[in-house]
C-alpha cells in the first residue's frame, strides 16, 4: 500500500513539474498567461484619485500593477494616491499620515528591488445618526487586506468570484491516489476479525466480453496485514484474486453506509491530492526579490531559541537562521497564492484549490458592542453533551471506580512471601493462582461499574447510539483507563517490591528460613532438581505473567460499543516490570552462586558417579588389555567415592533460600557405586573364563586335528605344518593361562564369588599341557612311519609312468606309416587327438609325482621317455590339426555367400598357418614322407587361395556400391554385382584377376570416397555429443554460456579438416555436403564469437 501510495504522490509531482515546465516555456515565447490578463490589487495595495473612474480604464491601470508572482528587476516601486480631501481623518490617522512608522520586517538590501506600499489603516466608519452622510464621487479601484474596512472600489465585485465548476456536480473519475489510505474508520461497522469470520463478501468484477463492471459474490479467504490485501474467491469460477478494501464489500455490511464509506474517502483524498498541488504551486513560486526579516526581528528569533552563545553552535544557529528566513518567504507566497485564487478566477485549477483557504466569519461590527451571532441554549447543550460529568449515571460510574481503585491501592498482584517450605512448582502455582484471582476480580468490578454506567446511561435516553454518543463513551472509557494507568503503576510498584523483597533478603549472611526445596541429584554431572536454570527461569516468567495481565487489564470490552482505549499508554507499567526483571535477575544470580559453589565442593565425585555401569566396563578395558595394577586402582577410588557418599554427606542442607534435600542422592549414588564395583571385578571374571574358554577349545582342536588319519603325501605335509604351529604356540598359550589364573587370584583377594564349574574347568586346564606333550609325541612317530609308505608307492607310481609313456611311444611310428595322404586328413585328426588326450594324462601324472618328491624334500626326476615323446609328437599333432582346419576352413568360406565373406578374418588364418607351416618344415625333417605328400600339397592348397584373397578384400570393402560394381560389370562385359545368391566359390570361378588392375583402380577409389563420407560422419557425430552449459550470472536469474572454448576449438579443428577433404581428387561424391558443413561450421564459430563478445560486454 505504502508503495502505491509513493508512486501516486511521485506522478504526482512529475505532473506539477510538467504544468510549470510548460507555463515557464510559454512565458519565455512571449505569450501571455491567461491568469496574466486580470490585474489583481496587491495585498495593502490602495489607488484613491479624485478623477472620475469612468476617465480610466482597467487596460490604463495595468500599466501600473504588476502581478504578484513576477519579479522584474525594472520595476521600481507602486505610486500610491493620497487620500480623497472629502474623507475626514481622525487626528491619529493624521499623525501616521505625518510620522509614518518604520516597517520592522525590512529586506537586507539598502535598497530593495520591490518597494512595499505605504501603511494605511482605514477611517473609522461614521455612525448614522439621522440621515446618511454624503458619499464622496471618489472610487477607490483597489482594495487592503481589510476588505471589510474598504469603503468603495470599482475593481472589487459585489460578490465572491464563482467557481469555473459548479462543486454540486458529482465527480465520478477514478481518484489518482489508493482510497484505502483515505479510510475513515468511524463508517467502519464491524472489526476485521469479525468480517473475516464472515467471509462471504462481494467484490467488483470485470467482464471483458461486455465491458462491463459489476458486483459478483465471492468468498473471502485471507488477508495480508503487511500489503492490506484481501485474497477472494470466486464463488463460480473457484478463481483467486487479491483485492484491496474498497474493492470488498462483505455481505454483513450496510450497502449504503458502505458507498458513503467510499464517497468519503474520495473526498479525503480528492482534498489531500489538492493540498499536494497547492502546496506544489507555492513551493515553485520565486522567492528572491521578496521582503525578508530585520535583523531586529532575527536577534529577538535568536533569544527565544535560547541557544547558548558558544562557537560551536555558530553553525547551527545560522543553519536555523536560514531556515527561518526561506519559511518567511514561503509563507509570503502561500499568502500571495491565496489572495490570487480569491480575486483572480482565471487561475488553473482555482475552483479545486478554493476549498482549501479557510476563511474565519467575522464578527459584524455594529459600532460600540460587538454582537456575536451565538445562541446560548444550543452552546450549554453542546457543552453539556461534551462534558463527561454532565450525565448523572456517568458521574455515578465514574466516583464508583475510582472508589474501587482506592480500595485497590495496597492490593498485591503477587505474594511476597510464604510461611511453608515449598518446592517449586507448588510456588509458581501458588503465586499463578494469586495473580488470577486478583487481576480477575479487580478487572472484573470495573468492568461491571463500567457497563453499568453505559446501560444506565443508555436505557435513560441521555446517550444514543449515533457516532457523537460512540466519543462521548469513548471519553469515558479513555477517562476510566487513565485513572486505571494511575492506582495500576501504583500497585505494580508495590507487587514488585513485596515480590522482589522475598529473595532480597537471602542476600544477607542472616539464617532466614529457607523457601524452595531442591533436590541434589546425578546424571552426567551432579546437578540440582529443579535445575538453576530451570528455576530462574520460572521465577522470571512470574514477571513476565504479571506484565501479560497488565497488559490485558487496560483491555475494556464494551457490550455495546467497540471502543479502542490505544491512546492511553502503559508503556510505564512494563518499563517498570522489564526492570524489576532484570534486578531480580541479578539477585537470583547471585543467590544461585551460593548454590554453585556447594555443588562444587562434590564436583569431584562425578567423575565416579557420572558413569554407566553398563557402558564403563567397556570403555575402560574393551579387550582385556589393562593391568591388575589399573583395577586394582580404580577399585579403590570407588571405594573413596562410597565413602564420602556414605558417611561424610548430610541427608539436609541450607543455602541462602534454599532447603537442598540429599537423601535420594546418597541413597543412589551409593547403589551406583557399587554397581559400578560389581561390573568392574565381573569384567574381570569374564576375561578370566574367556581365556579358559580359549585355552579350552585350543586343545580340543589340536587333539581332534591330530586323531585324523593322513591319506596322501598332501595330506601328511598339511599335518606335519600344522604340529609345527602348535610346538611355536606353546609359549603363547602359557602367556594365556598364567594371565587368566593371575585374574581368578584378583578375583578371590577381593572375595568375588566365582562357581563351582569355573573352578572345575580352571583345574582341567592346568593339566592340559601335560596331555599335550604326550599325544605331539605320538603324532610325530606314526608320521614318520606314514611317511616311509608313502615314499615307497611314489616310487612305484613313477616307474609305472616309463612303462605308459613307452607305450605311447610305439603308436606313432604306426601312425605315420598309416597316414602319408593329405586325403587322410579327417581319419588322421581323430586318431592324432586320441594319442593327444593319453599324453596329456602321462604329463598330469609326471607334474603329480613331482610334486609328491617336493613335499619329501628330494630332487625332481622327470621321465625321460615322456619328454622324448612330447618332443616327436608335437609336429605330428599341429600338422593333422592344421590339415583338418583348413580343410574345415575352406570348406565353409567357399559356401559362405560374398556379401557375407569376411576378408580379414581369412587373411588372419592364413597368417597363421603360414607361421605354423614354416614351423613344420624344420621340425617334420625326419618324415619326408609326410612333407611331400601332406605338407607341400596343404602349401600348395593355401598360397593359390591366398593368392585370391586382396582382389576378395577390396571387392569386400564399405565403400564398394553399385555404382562401382556398374563400372566392374562394363570392364568384364558380363554383370558382376554382390548379392545372396553369389557364394564365394561362384565368385572366384569369375575369374576376376585378369582386369585385377582396373578393377583395383575402382575399389581403391571407392574406398577413398568412403574415408572423406567417414570423416564427415565423424564429424557430425562429434559435434552432437557436445553440450551448451550454462550457469546464472550474479545472482541476476540471467543465465550465460560456459567452456565454450573447448567447442570453438573442435570448431577450428573441423573447420581445417573440411577444407582439407575439399582438396583431395576423391570429393566429388560428397563435394556438395562437405561445402554445406564448412558453410555450417563458418556461421558456428561466428555466432559463438559474437556471443562470447556480448557476454564479455
Amino acid at each position: 500500500m505504502t508503495e502505491r501510495f509513493l508512486r501516486a504522490r511521485s506522478r504526482l509531482s512529475k505532473n506539477e513539474q510538467v504544468l510549470q515546465e510548460s507555463r515557464l516555456r510559454s512565458r519565455k515565447l512571449g505569450q501571455t498567461l491567461p491568469e496574466e490578463k486580470v490585474k489583481v490589487p496587491q495585498i495593502g495595495e490602495w489607488e484613491l484619485k479624485q478623477n472620475s473612474p469612468k476617465t480610466r480604464t482597467l487596460l490604463d491601470q495595468s500599466k501600473k500593477i504588476v502581478a504578484p508572482n513576477r519579479a522584474q528587476s525594472q520595476f521600481k516601486g507602486r505610486q500610491v494616491q493620497p487620500f480623497p480631501q472629502d474623507i475626514k481623518l481622525s487626528e491619529e490617522q493624521k499623525q501616521r499620515i505625518q510620522n509614518p512608522e518604520q516597517e520592522l520586517i525590512q529586506p537586507e538590501n539598502a535598497k530593495p528591488v520591490n518597494e512595499a506600499p505605504l501603511r494605511f489603516i482605514s477611517p473609522m466608519k461614521q455612525m448614522r445618526k439621522t440621515s446618511p452622510p454624503k458619499h464622496s464621487n471618489a472610487k477607490f479601484p483597489i482594495s487592503t487586506t481589510k476588505l471589510d474596512n474598504i469603503l468603495a472600489t470599482k475593481y472589487r465585485p459585489a460578490k465572491p468570484l464563482p467557481p469555473l465548476k459548479d462543486p454540486k456536480i458529482a465527480d465520478d473519475s477514478i481518484p489518482f491516489l489508493p482510497l484505502e489510505l483515505f479510510d475513515d474508520t468511524t463508517y467502519e461497522e464491524f472489526s476485521l476479525e469479525y468480517l473475516l469470520e464472515h467471509p462471504k463478501a462481494w467484490s467488483k468484477y470485470n467482464d471483458m466480453e461486455n465491458q462491463e463492471n459489476e458486483w459478483r459474490e465471492c468468498n473471502v479467504v485471507g488477508y495480508d496485514p503487511k500489503t492490506f490485501y484481501f485474497t477472494i474467491e470466486w464463488k463460480n469460477s473457484k478463481k483467486r484474486k487479491k483485492v484491496a478494501r474498497f474493492n470488498l464489500r462483505f455481505d454483513v455490511e450496510n450497502i449504503d453506509k458502505f458507498n458513503e464509506r467510499i464517497e468519503a474517502a474520495k473526498r479525503a483524498s480528492l482534498r489531500y491530492e489538492m493540498q499536494f498541488r497547492f502546496n506544489a504551486r507555492v513551493e515553485s513560486m520565486p522567492i528572491d526579490d521578496l521582503p525578508e526579516l530585520s535583523p531586529q526581528n532575527l536577534q529577538k528569533i535568536v533569544i527565544m531559541m535560547n541557544i547558548p552563545r558558544d562557537i560551536r553552535y555558530e553553525g547551527l544557529v545560522n543553519d536555523l537562521i536560514d531556515e527561518i528566513c526561506d519559511k518567511f518567504k514561503e509563507m509570503n507566497n502561500k499568502f500571495q497564492f491565496e489572495f490570487d485564487l480569491e480575486h483572480n478566477q482565471l487561475i488553473p485549477n482555482r475552483e479545486d484549490f478554493l476549498p482549501l483557504i479557510q476563511t474565519e466569519k467575522r464578527t459584524v461590527n455594529y459600532g460600540l458592542v460587538d454582537n456575536i451571532s451565538t445562541h446560548y441554549f444550543q452552546s450549554l447543550s453542546q457543552l453539556a453533551n461534551k462534558h463527561l460529568k454532565a450525565n448523572p449515571h456517568v458521574l455515578e460510574g465514574l466516583q464508583t471506580i475510582w472508589s474501587i481503585f482506592m480500595n485497590s491501592e495496597n492490593l498485591r498482584f503477587l505474594d511476597g512471601k510464604f510461611e511453608d517450605i515449598l518446592e517449586l512448582n507448588d510456588f509458581i502455582k501458588k503465586q499463578t493462582d494469586v495473580l488470577e484471582a486478583t487481576t480477575k476480580k479487580f478487572k472484573g468490578s470495573i468492568q461491571e461499574t463500567l457497563e453499568n454506567a453505559i446501560q444506565s446511561a443508555v436505557h435513560d435516553d441521555s446517550i444514543g447510539t449515533d457516532q457523537e454518543d460512540k466519543m462521548k463513551l469513548k471519553k469515558l472509557v479513555i477517562l476510566t483507563t487513565r485513572m486505571l494507568h494511575t492506582i495500576l503503576l501504583n500497585i505494580v510498584e508495590n507487587t514488585l517490591e513485596s515480590y522482589l523483597s522475598l529473595f532480597r533478603i537471602y542476600l544477607s549472611d542472616n539464617v532466614n528460613k529457607p523457601q524452595f526445596t531442591i533436590y541434589l541429584s546425578f546424571g552426567d554431572s551432579i546437578n540440582l532438581s529443579p535445575t538453576v536454570e530451570h528455576f530462574k527461569e520460572s521465577i522470571l516468567s512470574m514477571l513476565d505473567m504479571l506484565e501479560s495481565k497488565v497488559n490485558n487489564l487496560p483491555v475494556i470490552d464494551i457490550t455495546l460499543y467497540d471502543v479502542n482505549v490505544g491512546v492511553v499508554s502503559f508503556h510505564d507499567c512494563q518499563q517498570i516490570i522489564r526492570k524489576a526483571k532484570i534486578d531480580l535477575s541479578e539477585i537470583l544470580d547471585q543467590l544461585i552462586l551460593k548454590l554453585t559453589e556447594f555443588i562444587k565442593k562434590y564436583s569431584h565425585l562425578e567423575s565416579c558417579l557420572s558413569l554407566k555401569s553398563d557402558t564403563f566396563t567397556q570403555e575402560f578395558d574393551p579387550r582385556g588389555k589393562r593391568t591388575l595394577d589399573e583395577y586394582r586402582q580404580q577399585l579403590k577410588d570407588f571405594g573413596s567415592v562410597l565413602d564420602i557418599v556414605q558417611n561424610d554427606m548430610r541427608p539436609h542442607y541450607i543455602v541462602s533460600i534454599f532447603y537442598v534435600d540429599c537423601v535420594d542422592f546418597k541413597e543412589k549414588g551409593l547403589q551406583h557405586a557399587r554397581e559400578l564395583v560389581s561390573a568392574l571385578l565381573n569384567q574381570m571374571k569374564s576375561f578370566a573364563v574367556s581365556d579358559l574358554h580359549d585355552l579350552f577349545n585350543d586343545f580340543n582342536n589340536i587333539n581332534e586335528r591330530i586323531k585324523v588319519a593322513t591319506q596322501t603325501p598332501e595330506e601328511l605335509a598339511s599335518l606335519k605344518q600344522f604340529m609345527n604351529d602348535v610346538v611355536a604356540k606353546t609359549k603363547q598359550r602359557e602367556a594365556k593361562m598364567k594371565s587368566a589364573m593371575e585374574r581368578f587370584t584378583f578375583l578371590e583377594e577381593f572375595k568375588f564369588e566365582i562357581s563351582n564349574e569355573e573352578c572345575q574347568e580352571k583345574y582341567q586346564i592346568l593339566q592340559m599341557p601335560h596331555k599335550l606333550k604326550l599325544m605331539v609325541e605320538e603324532t610325530n612317530r606314526t608320521m614318520q612311519v606314514e611317511k616311509i609308505k608313502m615314499i615307497c608307492e611314489l616310487r612305484q607310481n613313477q616307474r609305472q609312468l616309463e612303462s605308459d609313456s613307452l607305450a605311447v611311444t610305439e603308436m606313432l611310428p604306426s601312425f605315420v606309416s598309416k597316414y602319408q595322404d593329405l586325403e587322410m586328413t579327417v581319419d588322421a585328426v581323430d586318431e592324432i587327438n586320441e594319442i593327444q588326450v593319453k599324453l596329456q594324462k602321462l604329463r598330469s601324472a609326471q607334474e603329480k609325482y613331482i610334486s609328491h618328491e617336493k613335499l619329501f624334500e628330494f630332487e625332481p626326476t622327470p621321465c625321460k621317455i615322456l619328454h622324448k615323446l612330447v618332443d616327436e609328437f608335437n609336429p605330428l599333432h599341429i600338422l593333422w590339426n592344421l590339415a583338418g582346419e583348413w580343410l574345415s576352413m575352406n570348406t565353409t568360406w567357399l559356401d559362405t555367400p560374398f556379401p557375407q565373406v569376411r576378408a580379414d578374418a581369412m587373411n588372419a588364418f592364413l597368417i597363421q598357418a603360414t607361421k605354423k607351416i614354416n614351423k613344420l618344415k624344420k621340425d617334420l625333417t625326419p618324415h619326408k614322407g609326410l612333407i611331400e605328400k601332406v605338407l607341400n600339397p596343404l602349401i600348395e592348397q593355401i598360397e593359390k587361395f591366398k593368392q585370391q584373397i586382396p582382389l576378395v578384400a577390396k571387392l569386400r570393402h564399405p565403400g564398394i556400391k553399385t555404382k562401382h560394381w556398374e563400372k566392374i560389370s562394363e570392364i568384364v562385359g558380363f554383370h558382376v554385382a554382390s548379392s545372396m545368391d553369389l557364394t564365394l566359390q561362384d565368385f572366384l570361378a569369375l575369374n576376376l584377376g585378369r582386369w585385377n588392375d582396373e578393377i583395383s583402380e575402382i575399389a581403391n577409389k571407392a574406398a577413398n570416397e568412403y574415408n572423406i563420407e567417414s570423416s564427415l560422419d565423424q564429424m557430425d557425430n562429434e559435434l552432437q555429443t557436445q553440450q551448451f552449459n550454462t550457469k546464472e550470472f550474479r545472482d541476476t536469474q540471467q543465465y550465460i554460456l560456459v567452456e565454450v572454448d573447448e567447442i570453438i576449438s573442435l570448431i577450428d579443428d573441423q573447420l581445417v579438416t573440411t577444407q582439407t577433404l575439399l582438396t583431395s581428387p576423391f570429393i566429388a561424391p560428397n563435394k556438395k555436403r562437405a561445402l554445406e558443413r564448412l558453410s555450417f561450421l563458418r556461421f558456428c564459430h561466428e555466432t559463438l564469437d559474437q556471443w562470447v563478445e556480448c557476454q564479455r560486454g
